[in-house]
């Protein structure tokens, strides 16, 4: 991996291009759906926070895959206490009930716009549908009530140990991820990460073998140059428990296990 050099790579970036020419960096905390729960290290964020104040560029966290408690937190850059300038939220809001959106932004943002035009022209049939606000209180006033990020964060614990001997399958390549929000990445070979050829479909065949099993998994591919590479989400609901994440953990080694038996036949 490139460690902390990509966040150092947004300066280069940002001094090429003219920090005049950018309004706003925008990235995912863990990167969800395209490479499998990859997360940075922990300096990343604080790192990237920093250049983004130095040449006045905005910071946009989207948080639509890891916000409202899915890594153990309100919102994933809580972990390295990182506050960005906007969040993207979205149906995690609303538990899937309701269809929304929302931006969330600091003050000064806001200050900034009154004092200019004063206007906000950017309106939709559906702004502030009433049933879907409804969903959004109720979905936020469980959560805290119920104390789902903090179940999130335990059992997220309990989850990430459990994979990591996953690693004893030889087509397990890579475990990541925080909390609720776990990817495993499969290999060819274990030892240099080699991938799949593509028209193996290593994930696809993972995702049904797991499904056979019982367990519905998130599987992505072409990380690789957009050619190569697969890999896959685990991401129970906030409300699991430690039982769930046990057969959780049961079903997904049995499914990997079998994948393992079609993709490396024994000789």
């Amino acid at each position: 991996t490139c460690d902390i050099r990509c966040a150092y790579d947004l300066e280069h970036e940002i001094r090429k291009i003219g920090a005049q020419y950018i309004a706003a960096f925008v990235a995912e905390p863990i990167v969800g759906s395209t490479v499998g729960g990859l997360h940075p290290p922990k300096e990343y964020w604080p790192i990237v926070r920093d250049i983004c104040s130095k040449y006045d560029v905005l910071l946009i966290a989207d948080e639509i895959m890891t916000g409202i408690g899915r890594t153990g937190k309100n919102f994933c850059l809580n972990h390295w206490n990182v506050v960005p300038d906007m969040i993207c939220s979205a149906k995690a809001l609303s538990g899937g009930y309701s269809p929304v959106g929302a931006l969330i932004v600091k003050d000064e943002i806001i200050e900034t716009l009154k004092e200019g035009s004063g206007a906000f022209q950017h309106g939709h049939t559906y702004n502030a549908n009433p049933v879907t606000a409804a969903a959004v209180t109720a979905t936020l006033r469980l959560i805290k009530r119920e104390g789902l990020v903090e179940n999130a964060y335990i059992q997220g614990e309990r989850l990430g140990k459990k994979l990591q001997s996953l690693y004893e399958i030889p087509i397990v390549g890579d475990v990541r991820g925080m909390g609720l929000m776990r990817g495993i990445e499969i290999v060819a070979d274990p030892a240099t990460r080699q991938a799949f050829p593509s028209p193996v479909n290593a994930a696809g065949v993972v995702t049904n073998e797991c499904l056979k099993q019982g367990l519905v998994v998130y599987p992505g591919r072409g990380q690789i140059d957009g050619i190569e590479g697969d890999q896959f989400l685990v991401a129970p609901p906030l409300i699991v428990t430690e039982q769930d994440v046990d057969e959780i953990f049961t079903r997904l080694e049995k499914g990997l296990r079998a994948a393992r038996d079609i993709l490396l036949p024994r000789q």
